[in-house]
């Protein structure tokens, strides 16, 4: 599979960091709904008269959460990591895990250590996975 281009290190390093987000993902959509849930309520009963809307507090929030753009970016970038997670060998799934998920940071030394790989294979491994990322993006991250 040959690129059209090939990516600069300042590229990789903005995948990289966006790749860092991943961990924070499940936290960053339970704070939003909160947000969402502690808006003010919008009252569409105006005049004063009965209103003709059933009320259904729950079934707003869910609408909110659901029609959110933040929350749909949010769960668009998780699919599109976990599709990339998908599509990689186990070995490539274990440097994944410890250099983005896992909350530790490790050289390229230790990672090579923990995964059992050589430096340059670790180097390599995650060349290839940034690269991956890209092209699911289609070269906008």
């Amino acid at each position: 599979m040959s690129r059209r281009y090939s990516l600069s290190v300042q590229d990789m390093k903005t995948i990289s960091k966006k790749l860092y987000l991943y961990r924070e993902v499940d936290k960053a959509i339970a704070i939003r709904k909160q947000e969402l849930m502690m808006s003010k309520h919008h009252d569409d009963n105006v005049g004063g008269s009965r209103s003709s809307k059933i009320s259904n507090p729950t079934h707003d929030i869910v609408e909110k959460w659901m029609m959110d753009e933040q929350i749909i970016y949010i769960e668009n970038f998780r699919k599109r990591v976990d599709n990339l997670i998908s599509k990689l060998d186990d070995a490539s799934k274990m440097l994944f895990h410890y250099q983005w998920v896992d909350t530790n940071y490790y050289t390229e030394e230790e990672l090579g250590k923990l995964c059992f790989m050589s430096d340059r294979t670790v180097r390599r491994k995650k060349r290839a996975i940034l690269e991956m990322y890209d092209d699911d993006c289609g070269g906008f991250w």
